[in-house]
């Protein structure tokens, strides 16, 4: 990896971190992606990206355009949103962990 790549990866980590465990702790299934696509939204807007919303039933997709300097190729990225309707054994077996701590440290007074 080039110095400058690892050099942005680095500066945006935590931001990515931050992001990666905000949408896994908001799943939204699909076409009920309406706050992960506010969310998105906003920080699109807030990094100066030009964005629109697009209507996809009672929920919408987001576009986001960067507008480079000169004339040239197009490139287009694509990225589902979704949440997938899963039961998460290990958010199970966390929160039943966390419920028997609860009820132990009740019972100790």
């Amino acid at each position: 990896m080039s110095t400058d790549l690892k050099m942005i990866a680095e500066k945006y980590q935590d931001y990515l971190i931050e992001m990666r465990r905000y949408f896994h702790r908001h799943p939204e299934l699909s076409f009920r992606e309406i706050e992960t696509g506010n969310r998105i939204s906003a920080e699109l807007k807030a990094m100066g990206i030009e964005c629109r919303k697009i209507p996809a039933g009672d929920s919408f997709g987001i576009t986001g355009t960067i507008r480079g300097g000169r004339p040239g190729k197009t490139i287009l990225l694509r990225a589902d949103m979704d949440a997938l309707p899963i039961v998460d054994e290990s958010a199970l077996l966390n929160g039943a962990l966390a419920y028997a701590q609860i009820a132990v440290d009740f019972l100790n007074g």
